[in-house]
């Protein structure tokens, strides 16, 4: 399929927000400009070719300037009458979005619903009825210039935790051994043992682990590529371990587990802290400790940032041709409710 892009204008209040849409052979162009934009690894090209984001439907809509400067990309797919944007784990302006929203019902008059999923979205967005829900979290620590600048910003009490546990685990085991391993670097053998970890802290709980083979699969393909995990060993076995991908001056933690023979030594926490403190040394702007409510994330400063499932629609009349649309927001809804109780 060859390329192809449709530029029109969008007016919606004045934006100032031109368009185009490409499809088909999509240009290279875009992929630097979208992990950029967006600073989440869940938008990059490594990412979406990983976790089959990116097929011969594929559609890429750019938000322009009027000076020509790119201010917004979004990945989308059209099924029937409805369009699923690819793009995760990110913020999106009301404005932006509007202008994504309008440009689409124009150029597609047969669209009726755009739907976003784990979306940060700081402003109300009024222009379109909608159904939206808050239904995750990502906690995000933004790094400060300097380690001694960070402590500071933890509770006298956390302070004390993390030079006590320090103290203590170098004591304990003197071997103990903190290091960073990055992309092609990384040994499959370390990342297994830590998903074990993390495997067998969950059956401990009596649950099950939330990750099959496929995607322990692609979490390595991910990791060779943008990988950054960091490991404590002890005589040189791993003993702890945080898998984590890295975007642009952005790093996500998608795993974090130890050795449940030291649980005593806390060295997921602490293995956790000395993470941070290599990425504030490296100048990294964000570490995401992404979903999941647990305390060490607090403790260690991250900031709870609301994800929410958008589904716009082109009008009220519009809402009707969706009932399915309106089901899966209502389930979620109970979901989300039950989860908050459970909490």
């Amino acid at each position: 399929m060859s390329l192809q892009a449709v530029t029109a204008s969008a007016t919606v209040a004045d934006s100032g927000i031109t368009s185009e849409f490409y499809q088909g052979v999509l240009p290279d162009f875009l992929w630097p400009v979208l992990e950029r934009l967006s600073q989440s690894i869940f938008c990059s090209l490594p990412h979406l070719r990983v976790y089959g984001g990116l097929n011969p439907q594929t559609q890429v809509w750019v938000g322009r300037q009027r000076d020509g400067v790119i201010i917004a990309l979004l990945v989308f797919e059209i099924r029937n009458r409805t369009v699923r944007v690819i793009n995760e784990v990110c913020s999106l302006q009301a404005r932006v979005l509007a202008a994504f929203a309008q440009a689409l019902f124009r150029q597609q008059p047969q669209l009726s619903a755009i739907v976003l999923h784990a979306i940060h979205l700081p402003e109300l967005l009024s222009s379109y009825p909608q159904h939206q829900l808050v239904f995750s979290e990502d906690f995000v620590l933004s790094l400060p210039a300097t380690d001694a600048e960070y402590l500071a910003s933890l509770s006298r009490q956390t302070q004390q935790k993390i030079r006590y546990q320090l103290s203590r685990s170098r004591r304990k085991q003197p071997s103990l051994h903190f290091r960073i391993v990055r992309d092609q670097c990384i040994a499959d053998a370390d990342v297994d043992a830590v998903i074990q970890f993390n495997r067998a802290r969950m059956a401990s709980k009596g649950r099950r682990f939330g990750m099959d083979s496929t995607e322990e699969g692609r979490l390595h393909a991910i990791l060779h590529e943008r990988g950054l995990i960091a490991l404590i060993e002890i005589d040189q076995v791993v003993c702890a371990g945080l898998l984590c991908t890295v975007s642009g001056r952005d790093v996500f933690m998608h795993v974090i587990a130890h050795d449940p023979q030291h649980d005593d030594l806390r060295l997921g926490f602490l293995c956790c802290y000395l993470t941070i403190q290599s990425l504030i040394a490296e100048r990294m702007a964000r570490f995401h400790f992404l979903w999941g409510h647990y305390d060490y994330k607090t403790r260690l400063g991250g900031k709870e940032q609301p994800l929410a499932r958008l589904v716009l629609y082109k009008s009220r009349l519009h809402m009707a041709l969706h009932p399915v649309l309106l089901m899966q927001h209502m389930l979620a809804s109970m979901r989300r409710t039950l989860r908050q109780w459970r909490r």
